[in-house]
C-alpha cells in the first residue's frame, strides 16, 4: 500500500521495465537502461540479479511482452563499483540562451558517483577540455555551468561526460552519447524561436531542426506580408565553398525543405538572396 501511494508510482513501475522483449539466456552482465531513462545492472554471476533484486521466476510470456518475477522492489539507488557494472551517464542535455551569460550542462545522475568528467572537444580544431565536477555531501553531480565567453561562438563543440565511483583503485563509467552544440551569442546559431536575422525590416529566415541529423532542414523564410518575394538559395561550408544554390519564389511564411543527406558532419551556412537584401544562418549537420 505505501508504494502504491507514492507519487512518482509511474517512475517506479517504468524502472521495472525493459524497452525490448529480453529472454533470461539473451541478458548481459552490464548496464541494463530501463524506460525511465535509468539504469540497472545486470549480475549474472550467481543466477540472475537485477540491482538488489534476484529473478526468481524467468521468461513468463504475457500479451505485451516477457516477465521477468523478481523477489523484492528494484532499488533506483543501487549501483555497483566494479569494472564493467557502474554505468554512464544517461539524457546529457546542453542548455543555454542568447539572453544569458551561462550554458548549463545536466545528465541523470549516476548513484555511487564521486565525481565527474565533462570533456569539452573542438570538432573544427580538435583542442580537448576536461573539467571535473565533485560530489557535495554525498549526492552525485548531475550539473556544470559555464560562462557563455570561456567558448568560442564561432565553433561548433562537441560534449560528453562520465562518472567515477572509486579513486583507489580508479573505477570510471563509460562515457555518455556525445551531445554537439554550438554556443550562444552575436552571430551564432540560435534556436527556431530566437534564431530570426532580418535586413532592412523585410526579410527574416529559421533554420531548424539545428543541429540536424535527419537528412534534411527546414527554412522559414518570411518576405513582405501579400507578396512574392524571387530569391536564390545557397549553402555554403565553414570554408566558404559553394555546395549548392537554387532558385526560388517565396510568398509570406514558406517553409522550404533542403535535403542535406550528401554534406558531412559539421558547420555550415544558407543564405537567402534577393535583389540587394542577404540573411544568412549557420547551421550544424551531425
Amino acid at each position: 500500500d505505501g508504494i502504491l501511494a507514492l507519487p512518482n508510482l509511474a517512475d517506479i513501475l517504468l524502472y521495472h521495465v525493459a524497452g525490448d522483449d529480453i529472454l533470461s539466456t539473451e541478458l548481459v552482465e552490464g548496464p541494463l537502461v530501463m524506460l525511465n531513462g535509468q539504469t540497472t545492472i545486470i549480475d549474472l554471476s550467481n543466477g540472475v540479479q537485477i540491482n538488489n533484486a534476484t529473478v526468481i521466476g524467468p521468461d513468463n510470456g504475457s500479451e505485451n511482452g516477457i516477465v521477468h518475477i523478481i523477489n523484492e522492489v528494484l532499488d533506483q539507488d543501487f549501483f555497483n563499483c566494479s569494472e564493467g557494472f557502474f554505468p554512464a551517464p544517461q539524457n546529457l542535455q546542453v542548455i543555454q540562451s542568447q539572453f544569458s551569460e551561462d550554458i548549463t550542462f545536466q545528465w541523470n545522475p549516476v548513484p555511487g558517483s564521486i565525481g565527474c568528467q565533462l570533456r569539452l572537444k573542438k570538432i573544427i580544431e580538435g583542442t580537448t577540455q576536461n573539467i571535473i565536477v565533485e560530489a557535495e555531501d554525498g549526492i552525485p553531480p548531475s550539473e556544470i555551468t559555464l560562462q557563455q565567453s570561456s567558448f568560442d561562438g564561432n565553433d561548433i563543440y562537441g560534449v560528453r561526460v562520465r562518472c567515477a565511483c572509486s579513486e583507489e583503485p580508479l573505477l570510471v563509467s563509460p562515457f555518455s552519447n556525445r551531445v554537439l552544440f554550438v554556443p550562444f551569442g552575436d552571430n551564432v546559431i540560435s534556436p527556431p524561436d530566437q534564431g530570426i536575422q532580418e535586413m532592412d525590416g523585410e526579410t527574416s529566415m529559421t533554420v531548424f531542426p539545428n543541429p540536424s541529423n535527419l537528412g534534411y532542414i527546414n527554412l522559414t523564410i518570411n518576405g513582405p506580408s501579400n507578396t512574392t518575394t524571387e530569391g536564390l538559395i545557397e549553402l555554403r561550408d565553414i570554408t566558404g565553398r559553394s555546395i549548392t544554390a537554387r532558385r526560388v519564389a517565396v510568398e509570406g511564411n514558406q517553409m522550404i525543405q533542403i535535403e542535406t543527406n550528401n554534406m558531412a558532419s559539421g558547420m555550415y551556412t544558407v543564405s537567402f538572396v534577393s535583389d540587394s537584401q542577404r540573411v544568412t544562418e549557420r547551421f550544424v549537420i551531425e
